[in-house]
């Protein structure tokens, strides 16, 4: 089974099961707003694509919607996580890269963000072993295999 978490019905990808999630719940728990995954059964995903996730949630919940994914992911399987780095965000805000008005839209629509680095960290805190970073602008993705 491969897994698509989006916020957006309909945007998933064909041959993945789309999980939505809110965008925002005021004071809620990561299960409460991934009750979608409770259909699917424990190391039961080779694939999980939650690459726009990390910023929907705050940061003092990003460790437990990482352990919340990964008890759906097998063994050998792969996981891509992905999110806003804070640090390349800024400093594209002071470079006027983004203008203010852009930056106030992005800043609204996000929980929390947090960076390469750290979630990297995270990821193999838990286990996991990286495969690949991407960075795009101040948005990045992480590939990590369950070993």
């Amino acid at each position: 089974m491969k897994i698509y978490l989006t916020k957006q019905q309909g945007s998933g990808i064909k041959g993945y099961t789309e999980v939505l999630y809110p965008f925002y719940q005021q004071d809620s728990s990561v299960e409460s707003r991934l009750t979608g995954l409770y259909n699917i059964s424990n190391n039961e995903s080779e694939f999980i694509i939650a690459n726009e996730i990390l910023d929907d949630f705050p940061l003092n919940q990003i460790g437990d919607l990482v352990k919340t994914l990964l008890d759906k992911l097998r063994l050998k399987g792969t996981i891509v996580v992905g999110g806003t780095d804070v640090r390349l965000f800024c400093k594209a805000v002071v470079n006027s890269s983004i203008g203010e008005p852009e930056a106030s839209e992005v800043i609204k629509n996000k929980q929390s963000m947090t960076n390469v680095n750290d979630v990297s960290k995270l990821l193999q805190s838990f286990g996991l072993s990286i495969q690949t970073t991407q960075i795009i602008g101040a948005r990045y993705e992480i590939t990590a295999v369950r070993v």
